[in-house]
């Protein structure tokens, strides 16, 4: 019995010599990676495992497969005594294209590591586990996206850059105004202002003739807003004189109409303030001068001057009649006409000018004849002819009473000396001269016209 123990052990230490013959030991970084030899799946190295029953001086493939990871092959050949590995396994890299909008971006990695710019081909990320990149582009805010590989399945990812600045609008009515951003020209109205740096800014507009407007906004990034302006115009004005002084002026505005004429006085310079901005229409007025008018395009805050000069319209009156007669036109003295030569019976041509179109009144006067008074029409730049002689007319003026009771003698008196002596002589009413000595004559009485 004893004999049959002993042999049995032997037998048995022999079987176990058998199974635990050379061994390949494989250690493997990161654990879990499975190990094939020669195709056939021996397990999983955690991180190590041993391989038996491999025959020596014999040369195996070994293939090392971790997911994750870039499969590994080697070539190992069996010692007698037995075989060892040690191997780590590289992260498989994943493929990404990258692009953005704009383009142009920096594209770094959890690592804060430059990887490439904007659109590119992305090869030094792990498919393990997920990515945080960050693209940044100067005047975009930073954008941050997160990427996800299955295995080495090509990723495309395109990413929208959002403004880090933002954008506005300006309009103004009217347009054509001078814009500035934070003390910064940015073209006319309207326009659009880019690339203004996020929070508070200052909008000023200015424009020849109206009033500088400023506005405060905020500027949110990736914003596109608008901003509008009304505005004020400076008040202008319109200075008026006529030649010859005198006009009364009218002012219209547009739209004209006769009833919309207001009157602005007829001082000698006529100054209107306040005007808005249009067009008006200047009535000038002035009797015995042609209306005039005119048009003025009044911007905002100009001051204008203007002179009206104006036509006349004015007739005259030329006058031929005896020297020595007094001429009065509608009651008012014009003058006496006069000859060059002493005895002509005819007096020189006697002008009355500035003669408003229309009809006047003529009147004529001269001692010892009769008044004519006369309607006269004047035409407009015409000169009306008029010749008049006036008749004689007997206006004694002095009475004579004689001291022997002969009836009184009524004449024009023509000389005196009777006071001396002398005599006294009368033109009578036939033009006949008499001569009443002193010594006949008791007293000399005037004649007051009748």
């Amino acid at each position: 019995m004893m004999r049959t123990f002993v042999l049995s052990l032997v037998a048995a230490v022999a079987a176990v010599r058998v199974v635990a013959g050379p061994l390949a030991e494989f250690t493997v970084t990161p654990s879990g990676a499975a190990i094939f030899v020669n195709g056939e799946n021996k397990g999983v190295a955690t991180p190590t495992l041993q391989v038996p029953d491999l025959k020596p001086d014999s040369t195996y493939v070994v293939k090392y497969v971790l997911p994750g990871y870039v499969p590994l092959y080697q070539s190992v050949r069996m010692e007698k005594n037995g075989v060892s590995r040690n191997v780590r396994l590289e992260p498989q890299k994943g493929l990404l294209l990258i692009t953005s909008e704009p383009v142009g971006a920096a594209v770094y990695d959890e690592r804060d590591i430059r990887i490439g710019q904007t659109p590119c081909l992305v090869t030094s990320l792990t498919v393990l586990d997920p990515h945080e990149l960050t693209l940044c582009l100067n005047g975009y805010q930073d954008t941050k996206v997160r990427v996800s590989f299955d295995g080495r399945r090509p990723q495309t990812v395109k990413v929208p850059l959002t403004s880090s600045s933002g954008s506005f609008e300006v309009t103004s009515e009217p347009a054509g105004a001078t814009v500035q951003v934070n003390g910064k020209d940015a073209g006319l109205t309207p326009t659009k202002v880019q690339d203004v740096a996020k929070g508070r800014a200052k909008v000023r507009l200015t424009l020849d003739g109206y009033e500088p407007a400023e506005r405060e906004i905020n500027v949110a990034p990736g914003e596109n807003a608008s901003v509008s302006f009304a505005l004020q115009a400076y008040p202008s004005s319109l200075t008026l004189e006529s030649n010859p002084s005198g006009a009364r002026f009218y002012l219209e505005a547009e739209p004209f109409g006769e009833e919309s004429a207001e009157p602005l006085g007829n001082d000698s310079i006529v100054v209107r303030d306040g005007l808005k901005p249009g067009r008006y229409r200047v009535r000038a007025e002035l009797k015995g001068y042609a209306t005039k008018t005119a048009t003025y395009d009044i911007g905002p805050g100009q001051k204008k001057a203007d002179v009206f000069v104006l036509d006349s319209v004015m007739g005259a009156l030329q006058i031929v009649t005896q020297p020595g007669v007094t001429v009065y036109v509608d009651g008012r003295k014009k003058g006496v006409t006069s000859a060059a030569s002493p005895d002509a019976k005819k007096c020189d041509p006697f002008r009355v000018r500035d003669l408003v179109e229309g009809e006047h009144e003529l009147r004529l006067e001269m001692s010892g004849h009769g008044k004519v008074t006369e309607s006269v029409m004047i035409e407009a730049r015409q000169t009306k002819d008029v010749v008049i002689r006036l008749k004689e007319v007997f206006t004694p003026d002095t009475r004579v009473i004689f001291i022997d009771g002969e009836p009184p003698l009524e004449g024009v008196k023509v000389s005196d000396s009777s006071r001396m002596g002398g005599v006294l002589t009368l033109r009578q009413k036939d033009g006949m001269l008499r001569n009443i000595p002193a010594h006949r004559i008791d007293r000399q009485e005037a004649i007051f016209e009748r």
